[in-house]
């Protein structure tokens, strides 16, 4: 009688007989592979040592059969002779029982290949494949060869090369870390008293902050260069490295996507060089989350959140950019969305990613109310109502709660704008006072807040900047065309006025500098408030002129008007640009105006549309 052989000898036969097992397999070598199958089960490995290839063949249920060691159940390590039958050996019957599937474990990561899923895109799905092919070559040469190095390119020493010392550059990052990160949810739980080893983190910050602080600007353009070095290299270094290194540059990234300017010039006609141009960064940052595998949180080997807290703010970003600038929206509803939506907001108590999750729900609400070919009123008014009774009482409480309640003001602003442009069965006075009042909410919400809030206002992304003026700019271009809005009431055209010159003075007291975006912003809008008071249209017929020039300057241009001469008029403090408005999905061109008289002369006269696209050519391009 033989033995049977088995995992755990002696086998039956062999115990009633009183016998050692000595099972011969067959094929040689090849014998060892059911007893490596079983101690490499025991071991958790599964058929195969880790990281096998699988060309997808499914086990097939336990059942009886010759036993020349399967493809299957051999690893593709061994010698071909371990993988094929010995023709010449003889046959031995040997039960086997392939042990039970892998379970998943959410502290061990799963090769795509070897569990494949619905989630995966047919790049991933066949990555392997490739992984397989060169396993053989030493990649880590190639990897080398391609990588950039950082000393070649002084990277080490960034803060050298800009000229800032390691006690100032911590001074500045802390800073950073006190005024202007609370306002992304991103920083929560970062450690800023001690300088990031990413340079492009740390030289991001720094670069930032100095915006805000006095006699900056030959610091800004120091560091300016060095970024978009830095860029380049997030661009085409194949070398992603740790799981750390890949978070510090998202992080550096994240700050130049918020905080990228897209006003102001440097006293000369064009921008300098070094500017970053927040839709190229937008780019950088979206393709490098991609790259590093951001929304594959689940595959990953451990589990991070921060992984699903990146990809829930692109995603509100993305919507923002869609919304402000005219672009395509590069991540929408997906998946992978949802999913990190409801991980942020099971995983996190705190308000700073509470708010980041109501902000989301309100792109998503957004991204299903606006494309509705019939979309009304009622239908908006009951969506942003499910949407507020779920976040009636954080919009209140805190200053995470206010920042999340503005957000939900400009996009009941901005859809019930939607609706006045393409609802026109419906009472076209009644939509106008309804979109009119929902701008003098935001405006009057901004303006009536404590001055230490006010104050902290300043540091806030630069798309909140863009909602407010291109609220004021909606409001006034209404109050110009308008016929039919009320004279007593709640919202009147000389509230409206008071609301967006409060609004304009309060971005003025913001700007530290003639050429940032804040001052840019208020100094138009307080223009075109002034232009429009009472008596205003009269005033611009004869010539009006900006308040800061003098008498003796409105005398002489007015007879040059009245003599019929004209004289080439000198470009005006704000450089005109070609510009996408922050309007929904409207590109707009700019125009090349010659001061602030004609530019006002042009707005009134133009309509409402004309209005803003001469409002936006004041704006330049970062």
């Amino acid at each position: 009688m033989k033995c049977l052989g088995g995992p755990s000898p002696p086998c039956h036969r062999c115990r009633r007989l009183g016998a050692i097992c000595s099972f011969e397999p067959p094929g040689g070598e090849g014998a060892g592979a059911p007893r490596n199958l079983t101690r490499n089960r025991d071991h958790g490995f599964g058929f195969a040592p880790p990281k096998p290839i699988n060309a997808g063949v499914t086990m097939p249920p336990p059942i009886s059969f010759t036993a020349p060691s399967a493809p299957e159940f051999s690893g593709v390590n061994g010698p071909p002779a371990t993988r094929e039958r010995n023709q010449n050996s003889p046959s031995k019957r040997v039960r086997l029982t392939p042990p039970e599937p892998e379970q998943n474990d959410d502290h061990q990561e799963q090769p795509c290949f070897s569990s494949p899923s619905k989630s995966l895109s047919p790049y991933a799905a066949v990555q392997d494949l490739e992984e397989s092919y060169t396993h053989s070559r030493d990649a880590s040469a190639q990897t080398k060869s391609l990588k950039v190095n950082p000393e070649n390119n002084a990277i080490s020493d960034c803060l050298a090369r800009a000229g800032i010392p390691v006690a100032e550059a911590q001074a500045m990052f802390t800073l950073f870390g006190q005024r202007i990160a609370p306002y992304t949810p991103l920083f929560f739980e970062t450690d800023f008293s001690v300088l990031p080893a990413s340079p492009l983190f740390k030289l991001a910050a720094i670069h930032t902050i100095a915006r805000y602080l006095p006699g900056s600007g030959p610091l800004r353009a120091r560091t300016g260069p060095i970024l978009r070095e830095l860029l380049q290299n997030v661009l085409f270094d194949t070398g992603l490295g740790s799981n750390t290194v890949v978070k510090e540059t998202l992080l550096g990234l994240a700050i130049l996507y918020a905080y990228s300017e897209a006003g102001a010039r440097d006293g000369i006609a064009e921008p300098p060089p070094w500017r970053l141009n927040m839709l190229t960064v937008k780019s950088i940052v979206e393709g490098y989350a991609v790259l590093t595998h951001v929304p594959n949180f689940e595959t990953r080997a451990e589990e991070d959140p921060f992984w699903h807290l990146m990809w829930l703010w692109l995603y509100t970003m993305s919507h923002h950019c869609a919304t402000l600038h005219g672009c395509v929206r590069t991540i929408t509803s997906s998946e992978s969305v949802y999913k990190a939506r409801h991980y942020v907001d099971a995983k996190f108590k705190c308000c700073q990613i509470k708010s980041l999750v109501g902000e989301a729900d309100l792109c998503l609400l957004w991204e299903h109310v606006a494309p509705m070919p019939h979309r009304t009123s009622q239908k908006i008014e009951y969506a942003l109502g499910e949407w507020l009774a779920k976040w009636k009482a954080f919009i209140g409480e805190t200053a995470e709660g206010r920042q999340l309640h503005f957000h939900y003001l400009f996009t009941r602003f901005a859809l019930r704008r939607l609706v006045s442009g393409s609802d026109y069965g419906s009472d076209i006075t009644a939509l106008r006072m309804a979109k009119l009042d929902a701008g003098s909410a935001i405006l009057r919400f901004i303006s009536t807040v404590s001055p230490i809030v006010q104050d902290r206002l300043r540091y806030i992304c630069d798309t909140a900047f863009v909602m407010l003026a291109f609220v004021g700019v909606s409001i006034l271009g209404d109050v110009k065309t308008a016929t039919d809005i009320p004279k007593e009431g709640g919202v009147t055209k000389e509230s409206l006025l008071a609301d967006v010159s409060s609004i304009a003075a309060l971005l003025l007291s913001f700007g530290a500098k003639d050429d940032l975006r804040l001052a840019v912003y208020g100094q138009a809008l307080n223009s075109v408030c002034e232009a429009l008071s009472s008596g205003s249209r009269q005033a611009v017929d004869q010539g009006i002129q900006p308040p800061e020039h003098s008498a003796q300057d409105s005398v002489g241009s007015e007879s040059l008007t009245e003599e019929g001469e004209t004289t080439e008029k000198s470009i005006s403090i704000v450089e005109s640009h070609t510009f996408l408005a922050p309007d929904m999905y409207l590109p707009i061109s700019a125009y090349d105006i010659a001061d602030e008289a004609e530019q006002l002369q042009r707005m009134l006269d133009g309509g409402a549309d004309n209005f803003m696209d001469v409002f936006n050519s004041l704006i330049g391009v970062d």
